[in-house]
């Protein structure tokens, strides 16, 4: 995962924590799609220009997504 990836994960997941995106913790699919959207969205402004493909861009924000995923349930975040 590339630095820029890890800072998005984290920014995300202090969002989630302090409560600022919400999240149904029964349906972690549908949280894995929201972060999926959420990520893709910030890695491609964050990346706009380098020289990255969307399908990059979409294959790192699903694998930061799962990441996060992981990361809430081993913190308690609700239903595995």
């Amino acid at each position: 995962m590339s630095r820029k990836g890890n800072e998005i994960a984290r920014a995300l997941c202090a969002e989630i924590e302090k409560g600022g995106l919400p999240i149904d913790t029964t349906d972690w699919q549908q949280v894995r799609i929201d972060a999926a959207i959420k990520l893709a969205r910030a890695l491609s402004e964050k990346t706009l220009g380098a020289g990255y493909s969307e399908r990059e861009i979409a294959k790192q924000a699903v694998e930061l997504a799962d990441a996060l995923i992981t990361e809430l349930q081993k913190r308690g975040g609700g239903d595995e």
